[in-house]
Order: structure tokens, then sequence, then C-alpha cells
């Protein structure tokens, strides 16, 4: 084999090797991020509140519903008494649902289908702690931080969007050159950096999976268009 075809074999396998990173970091930071919530909601199934109701009413409730039930007597006190939804609870009353001990909660869910009640041995009495002297933020201000924190995570999910369709952008400019000139060396210092940089965008990216929970319309608005001005760059430069 003469030393063009070593170099053109060179070139394409570098050339793929660059494509596939970039490819697996928008679907690792973007696609995947969407993607797996879907999948998980088509493969769960919500679990209905039964907090508060005799456990035999509840094993019928969710029988009916198709969940497999394993009911538990419990000491109530014993589970309750640390627990931040501490409360009074009456005998043979469910207070617990696989690890979910909130009363009021909405998003319980399961794969399997299995269900582990826990219901209360003997009456059980929450003893209120004395209230404290300190006045407590009224529901306006309270209304207020909350909508100040989503608003400011908001900001920050578009301007990392910004950020990465720059990045981006800096990839696709070192493509041009490296198809370009295959052959020059320098380039290797910045493949190093830009593999470097991968892992930064990958913990980015978790943060805002945390902070987020779930996307408002405005941030799911933005993060298509971005994708598309994105999916759009990446495809001229593969022709």
């Amino acid at each position: 084999m003469n030393e063009t075809e070593n170099n053109t074999k060179r070139e394409k396998k570098l050339y793929h090797k660059w494509w596939i990173w970039v490819i697996g970091l928008i679907a690792l930071i973007f696609i995947f991020r969407i993607g797996s919530s879907t999948i998980e909601k088509a493969m769960t199934k919500d679990i209905p509140n039964v907090m508060g109701v005799n456990y035999i009413d509840a094993e019928s409730i969710l029988k009916e519903n198709g969940f497999k039930v394993s009911s538990v007597e419990t000491d109530a006190s014993s589970i309750l008494s640390n627990d931040t939804h501490n409360r009074s609870v009456k005998k043979d009353e469910v207070f617990k649902i696989n690890n979910e001990t909130s009363p009021n909660y909405n998003y319980g869910r399961t794969k399997d289908k299995k269900i582990t009640i826990y219901y209360a041995k003997d009456d059980y009495t929450y003893n209120k702690p004395v209230a404290s002297t300190t006045p407590a933020p009224t529901a306006k201000s309270v209304d207020s931080n909350e909508t100040a924190s989503t608003s400011n995570t908001s900001s920050n999910w578009k301007q990392f969007l910004k950020d990465y369709e720059g990045w981006v952008d800096s990839y696709i400019t070192f493509m041009e050159k490296y198809k370009e000139n295959p052959s020059d060396t320098a380039l290797i210092a910045e493949y190093g950096k830009f593999m470097a940089d991968t892992a930064d965008w990958a913990t980015k990216a978790q943060k805002y999976e945390d902070d987020l929970k779930e996307m408002s319309p405005d941030d799911v608005a933005e993060y298509t268009k971005t994708m598309a001005r994105i999916i759009g760059k990446l495809s001229d430069i593969a022709k």
C-alpha cells in the first residue's frame, strides 16, 4: 500500500472518529435527556394515592388497577416519628406506599406494577412541636422567591444552549480546517482540547437536568430551535 493510500485511510478514520464523538456528545447532552424521560413514562404506571385509606380498601383499589399488592402491618411511630411527613394516623390506615410517605403525593410510578403498602398497627398521634416565634414567610414571598428561582434557571438554560451552539460552531471550524489539510499535525492539539471539552459539557448538562426537572414550554421551544440549527450545521459539514 503506497503513502497516498495510507494518508487517505488515515483521513477517513480520523474524520469518522470525530464525527462519532460529536454525534455521541449531542445524544448524551440533549437527545438522551428528552428521550429517556419519554421512555420512562411509557414503561411505568401511575400509582393511585391510597394514603389514609383502610388497607383492605386500598388493596381492592390497587388490584382493580392491575397492581400486585403486598400489605405490611407496621408500628407507624417507628417510621413517621422522624419523617418529614410525620402526622397522626388511625389503626389500619395506609401511611406509606413503597418508599413514599407524603399524604399528598401525585407522582408515584412503578415499572413492575408491584406495590407494598404499610398500614398502622395501632393509632398513632403526632404531637406538633411548639410554634416558633419567628414569623414564617408569607405565601406571597415564597411564591415570589420560587418564581425568581425558576426564571433564573430558565435564563441560565438558554445561555447554556447558546454557549453549546457556539462550541459546536468552533468544532465545525476545526473540521473545515482538517478537511482542507488533514496532514497538519498542529490540529492534533486542537483535537485533544475538544476531547477534554466533552466531559465539561456533559457535567454542565447534568447540572441543568437536575435543576430544571421539567422544561417549561419556552425552554422546550428554545431547545428545539437550537437543536435544529445545530443539526443543520452538522449536516452541512458532513457533505
